[in-house]
């Protein structure tokens, strides 16, 4: 991170591959700013974010806030670069970082190549990262986040659709063992 809301310069590393993290500090530590960070770099919005405040992601008296993630799905490993301005003008970019090839590099090629890779988007994560800090008025919405973000929602699904065709045969069996034992 360089010049973005209250950083010169951030650089975050050894993050644990698996797991859920915790972000914790004190007040006006940095850690809202830090998901701004990620939210921004994945998904081109913040919650502070509009067309008319734009201006405020690049750190005071600085021209432009640069926020670059470097991230693995699966064997792949990917950087992404964004960038605004004062006045809100954003760039993006997506590598292979074994490759160096651009994958994306606008907005809209960007967020179907994250959907397609995360299968999530800004909304799951932006609840998820501030789970602690907002609870909402109905937890099961913020569970789903959770799950989505962990892969775990697909599994799910798989395993309700497997569950429904079961008791899909298993009725259409009885119906058949009935059938015969009137007959």
């Amino acid at each position: 991170v360089q010049d973005f809301v209250k950083f010169v310069h951030l650089r975050v590393q050894s993050i644990p591959e698996q797991g859920v993290l915790l972000v914790a500090g004190d007040t006006e530590s940095g850690k809202t700013v830090l998901g701004e960070a990620l939210s921004f770099a994945f998904f081109g919005v913040t919650e502070r974010l509009t067309t008319k405040s734009a201006f405020k992601l690049v750190r005071w008296g600085c021209e432009e806030a640069i926020v670059q993630v470097g991230f693995q799905i699966n064997e792949h490993l990917l950087l992404i670069e964004r960038s605004i301005t004062q006045s809100g003008d954003t760039t993006v970019t997506v590598w292979d970082r074994e490759t160096g090839n651009v994958l994306a590099d606008t907005a809209q090629n960007v967020q179907t190549l994250l959907q397609n890779l995360l299968g999530y988007g800004y909304k799951v994560f932006s609840r998820t990262f501030y789970w602690g800090q907002r609870f909402s008025e109905n937890p099961y919405t913020d569970y789903e986040s959770v799950q989505s973000m962990a892969g775990l929602q697909l599994y799910q699904q798989t395993q309700a659709a497997i569950e429904h065709d079961y008791a899909v045969a298993q009725l259409s069996a009885e119906r058949n063992d009935h059938a015969l034992s009137t007959t």
